[in-house]
């Protein structure tokens, strides 16, 4: 890494270190977003220049341009929280319940959560839950990263998607979610493919999944086409060798 990209990943971290404090101290404010019972004061130049929904909300010729508040109706206030608390802090980070605190990140590094070295790593009913509550919480934050037009925060939520999906080991858990994206998430369709391709073995025993893969639409073609991907890539892995 080059001295300039070293002080600029250390500014970054500096700036949104500094950012994240005044959030968390509650000041410097000019706008509340109200989620069910719950308030979040906000400062309206950090989110308009982070996100093209507020941006448009607050420099367009929306009513909440004129006004100090904004309620968003059918949001959740914990998927709402931690969409802020990465537009500050720049550190994704979901609630995930079950989860212990995170290690610290490495200094200057703060645009992605090391919620990796958090994830079990075993078949146990525990885990299963907790990758179930992890799988979530990481749809939850590609959703908002698309409703709220935030690429960075799809991006890494589509990173720790695939991250949490390739340590689920329950058949179950994994046709559930290859039905959920299947039906509305089409955005994190290829890397869920990937994905199944990768325990294709196991899945081919499974009568759900094979159900699947007549009924639901592209989802042959894309598990194949993974499928062969891996295949290449493992060839050119052994030639290169």
């Amino acid at each position: 890494m080059s001295r300039a990209n070293r002080t600029t990943i250390t500014l970054d971290s500096k700036i949104h270190a500094g950012l994240n404090s005044i959030y968390q101290a509650g000041k410097l404010t000019d706008f509340t977003i109200h989620v069910e019972d719950k308030e979040f004061k906000v400062s309206k130049i950090i989110l308009a220049s982070q996100s093209m929904y507020f941006r448009h909300m607050f420099l367009g010729d929306w009513k909440e341009a004129q006004t100090t508040n904004v309620r968003l109706v059918d949001e959740d206030p914990t998927t709402i929280s931690d969409m802020l608390q990465y537009l500050y802090s720049g550190i994704y980070k979901p609630t995930i319940p079950g989860t212990p605190p995170p290690p610290p990140a490495p200094t200057g590094i703060t645009t992605v959560a090391t919620t990796a070295a958090t994830i079990p790593d075993t078949s146990s009913s525990s885990s299963i839950e907790w990758q179930k509550a992890a799988i979530a919480a990481h749809i939850a934050q590609y959703t908002a990263g698309d409703m709220f037009f935030i690429p960075p925060l799809q991006h890494a939520a589509e990173l720790w998607f695939s991250v949490t999906l390739e340590k689920v080991c329950d058949n179950t858990l994994l046709l559930d979610v290859l039905q959920e994206v299947y039906t509305s998430l089409p955005g994190l369709r290829a890397v869920t493919a990937r994905c199944m391709a990768r325990h294709i073995e196991a899945l081919l025993q499974d009568e759900r999944f094979k159900k699947m893969m007549v009924d639901v639409e592209n989802l042959a073609v894309d598990v194949c086409s993974a499928v062969l991907s891996n295949g290449a890539a493992m060839r050119m892995r052994m030639e290169w060798d």
